[in-house]
């Protein structure tokens, strides 16, 4: 990450479920790991996006994610890790035209992207 003026990752974080405790983003400062980000139980059936500024070592940044829950229920997911400069309000969610049928249930996508700023 050398020449990076402002080190960040940014990330879609997806909680949903009882069994969910936690989801942290940690970063590793050369001796230890610590927690930059972090969201406690289920945050319902959304995507949450997170832009999180870290520290740079030697012109690396390391982080990990960990994901706690106390059974089959907790449901986290991440997507879309991204590490560099701040990236604006340039995301977008793409939600692909398609159906999928699992078990007899279908569940139909969306036709168009939608911006997410």
């Amino acid at each position: 990450m050398t020449g990076v003026a402002a080190p960040t990752v940014e990330f879609w974080a997806h909680m949903s479920g009882a069994g969910i405790v936690s989801l942290e983003c940690q970063e590793f400062d050369g001796t230890a790991w610590n927690t930059v980000w972090s969201r406690l139980g289920s945050q319902g059936n959304q995507w949450i996006f997170a832009s999180v500024p870290l520290t740079t070592v030697a012109g690396q940044a390391t982080v990990r994610f960990v994901a706690m829950g106390t059974d089959w229920t907790a449901d986290i997911a991440i997507d879309d890790v991204k590490m560099g400069e701040p990236s604006g309000n340039d995301w977008q969610v793409n939600q692909p035209a398609f159906g999928i049928d699992v078990n007899g249930v279908t569940t139909s996508g969306f036709s168009s992207p939608a911006a997410v700023y």
